[in-house]
């Protein structure tokens, strides 16, 4: 995924797995802030990305720098447990 600096978009991640999900939260670059997804359905999680020059975000939203940006999500209810690798999201 591509965001240019004044941008804004969601990213969504799907999840397949045996256990249902009550909630997934993501961090960028092995980062110690963990923000909430939004459940778009039963296994679709999404979280809004802002670039640095976005103005005017709704609370929630992640604004990440310019540059590559790398995602991990974790379960709310198993902090200590990385789910999955979230791959990459560049801004810029």
């Amino acid at each position: 995924m591509k965001i240019k600096p004044e941008g804004r978009e969601y990213a969504t991640w799907t999840v397949t797995t045996s256990d249902p999900v009550t909630g997934l939260e993501v961090t960028f670059d092995a980062g110690t802030t963990w923000a909430a997804m939004d459940a778009v359905d039963a296994t679709t999680f999404r979280v809004l990305i802002a670039g640095p020059d976005a103005t005017d975000n709704p609370v929630g939203t992640v604004v990440l720098a310019t540059g590559r940006h790398f995602a991990q999500i974790r379960a709310v209810d198993s902090p200590e447990v990385i789910i999955r690798d979230g791959g990459t999201i560049d801004v810029g």
